[in-house]
Formats: structure tokens, sequence, C-alpha cells
């Protein structure tokens, strides 16, 4: 995946993220607003966002996780907007880009996991910004792989060839097929 590509993913990857999460607020509100109204989002037992959205998993710091989520895609945005117009971006701002967009993917993990096996229904907003979650970790990858700093190595070698893409792909699908066997 060269530079534009990588910029890319990242950009979308945020944009998808940023649409649902801002999404996932409004359906807050008028859950706030009407406790018993079906939000849109509900669309059968197992695609029920009114009962992810009630539990304390949703607000896991306190607020509502979109509210998170809104300033984490609007920064990943920002980098990948950047990195499509050639910006020539501090190593030091990709590197912490890069952990916190991880910190976001094993708490989306686990929140899914919540979701699954503790709430037992899927919000279909949170689903698809974790795939947006996902396409901006592996942007970020292959933008480290084609940095010239320590790490470089591994990073070109789990690069080398889209093995790195292909883990992605096979990570989503696990998580789908789990997803699957559970509600299934």
């Amino acid at each position: 995946m060269k530079q534009r590509g990588i910029s890319l993913a990242i950009t979308l990857g945020a944009a998808v993220g940023l649409v649902a999460s801002f999404i996932e607020i409004i359906e807050y509100i008028a859950l706030i607003k009407h406790p018993h109204a079906a939000l849109a989002c509900d669309l059968n037992s197992v695609f029920n966002c009114t009962n992810v959205l009630t539990k304390w998993q949703s607000s896991a710091f306190g607020f509502p996780n979109p509210i998170m989520c809104i300033m984490f895609f609007t920064f990943m945005l920002a980098l990948g907007l950047a990195l499509l117009t050639s910006a020539q971006l501090a190593r030091g701002l990709c590197l912490a880009a890069h952990g916190i967009s991880l910190f976001f993917l094993g708490f989306g993990f686990w929140y899914l996991q919540q979701n699954t096996f503790v709430i037992r229904a899927l919000c279909i907003l949170c689903i698809i910004c974790y795939g947006g979650l996902i396409a901006i970790n592996a942007g970020l990858l292959r933008l480290h792989a084609a940095d010239t700093g320590r790490g470089r190595g591994v990073c070109k070698r789990l690069t080398r060839g889209g093995a790195d893409l292909f883990g992605w792909l096979i990570f989503a699908a696990l998580i789908a097929f789990v997803m699957l066997l559970k509600f299934a």
C-alpha cells in the first residue's frame, strides 16, 4: 500500500467512525428524551442499540463512549487529511497517534466482547466504528513500515507481501464469526 493508499485508509476509516459516532450520540440524546422509544438503530433483538446504550459499558469512563470516539475519529481524520496532502508529520505525532489508536483497538475489542457475551446485544454503530478503527490501525502500521526509525524492520516484515492486511482481515473475520456463533 503506497502513501496515498495509507492516507486513504486512515481518512476513510476515521470518516466512517466519525459519522457512526455522531449518529450514536444522536441516538443517545433520543434515548434520554424518550427512554421507552425504539431507536432507529434497533433492527431486531440482536442488533439493538437501546439494550447496549443503557448499560454501564457504554459509559465506561463516566461519559458516553461516542463522545470519546468523536474526539478520536476527528483527530484521526485530521491526521489522514494531512497525510493526503503529503504533509510531513513529526514522527512523534505519528507514533502517539498509533499508540492512541492501539488503545482504542483494545478498548473497542473489550466493548464488543461485553456487547456479545455480557449485554447479549450488538450495536450496529459500534461495529461500524470498530471497522473504521481497524482500517486506521492497518494504515498506521503501514505508515510505520515506511518510517526510517527504530522498529522499522519489524513493521517491514509485517507488511511485506500484504501479510498485515491479511492479518487484519482474519482479525475482523474472527470477531464476526464469534458474534455469528453467539447469536445464530
